[in-house]
């Protein structure tokens, strides 16, 4: 069973490669019963797309 640190480990991984299935099923399980990291995970996923829609906006704008 994978413990809060664990948990840490694989959502900001799950940004840079595809979860194994285990993994996947492990991080669900621990976020049905673990609310400190179902907000960090959810914290993870805003900070993530706010980097990627700064990207685009700042990729469109250079006039290169």
């Amino acid at each position: 069973m994978l413990n809060c640190k664990d948990i840490s480990r694989v959502v900001s991984e799950s940004f840079e490669r595809p979860l194994s299935f285990g993994e996947r099923v492990g991080l669900r399980f621990h976020l049905t019963m673990c609310a400190t990291c179902r907000k960090f995970s959810k914290l993870q996923k805003k900070i993530h797309s706010a980097i990627k829609n700064q990207d685009r906006h700042s990729e469109g704008g250079r006039g290169v």
